[in-house]
């Protein structure tokens, strides 16, 4: 398991890459509203927010959804309402709803990290695992994106 300090995650829209890991390597965290149930494996902060941690790799071609930020830092995510687009073929996909796909070429959802809280209030995360379970119930997946796990080097 890897901790990550996500103090830097101060408001919605923010966040951060995992560092210091090979399996979590291409994984950013992101402080979002909750919806009315949480999502699997996020971090209930209260007060109507939560912690996700997704892959970065678009899961149509594997373009990158969010840029590198240096360490210890966070980053600003294109919007705070809980969507993230892909820069290459603008697929879209809702963080909210488990990475579920919204639009555009990409058919299988975003694979995800189940998270834990270390302390409280919570400064510290803990990534168990990656839980990918499913591929959009109207999709078939492009590319044998389901055949590849995000941490294959053929993702």
């Amino acid at each position: 398991m890897v901790t990550v300090n996500v103090s830097s995650l101060n408001e919605i829209g923010k966040y951060l890459m995992v560092r210091g890991s090979d399996i979590y390597a291409d994984v950013f965290l992101c402080r979002i509203s909750s919806p009315i149930q949480l999502p699997q494996g996020a971090v209930d902060l209260g007060d109507g927010q939560c912690i996700v941690g997704f892959s970065r790799k678009c899961t149509h071609m594997s373009c990158h959804l969010v840029r590198d930020v240096p360490p210890d830092s966070a980053g600003d995510m294109p919007t705070k309402d809980g969507l993230i687009s892909c820069r290459c073929h603008l697929s879209m996909f809702d963080l909210a709803n488990y990475g579920l796909t919204v639009i555009g070429p990409a058919t299988d959802e975003l694979p995800s990290v189940e998270l834990r809280p270390v302390d409280h209030p919570v400064t510290q995360v803990e990534i168990v695992r990656w839980q990918r379970d499913r591929s959009a119930p109207y999709g078939v997946p492009f590319g044998g994106t389901s055949q590849n796990p995000p941490e294959s080097e053929h993702a």
